[in-house]
Parts: C-alpha cells; sequence; structure tokens
C-alpha cells in the first residue's frame, strides 16, 4: 500500500518509501507472531522462541 500510494507524500519522504515499505514487509511476519503465536512452534502470544515471555516466566 506504502508503495501505490507513495506519490501522495512529500518527496523527503517518497525518497523513503521503498526501503520502509521493504522493512514493514519483512517486519510483518514478526508482528503477526507477537500478536497470535506460532503454530508451527506451538507458542502462545507473547512468547519468545525460549518459550519465555518477557518477563523471564
Amino acid at each position: 500500500m506504502l508503495r501505490r500510494e507513495a506519490a501522495r507524500f512529500p518527496p523527503w519522504f517518497r525518497t523513503e518509501a521503498e526501503r520502509l515499505a521493504t522493512i514493514s514487509t519483512e517486519t510483518s511476519g514478526d508482528r503477526g507472531i507477537a500478536f497470535y503465536g506460532d503454530e508451527r512452534q506451538v507458542s502462545p502470544p507473547g512468547t519468545s522462541s525460549t518459550g519465555r515471555t518477557p518477563s523471564g516466566r
């Protein structure tokens, strides 16, 4: 969407739109796991690959 709508932004932002769109695409998978958990690893949301929550529990 950012790529498609880049022309609507000021020139200084347009120069960064491609890079930001790439970053957004690359991190979207991580955001999904953070919100919904990882079904392949059978880990609930908010846990890391070690199975621990950010608070260490």
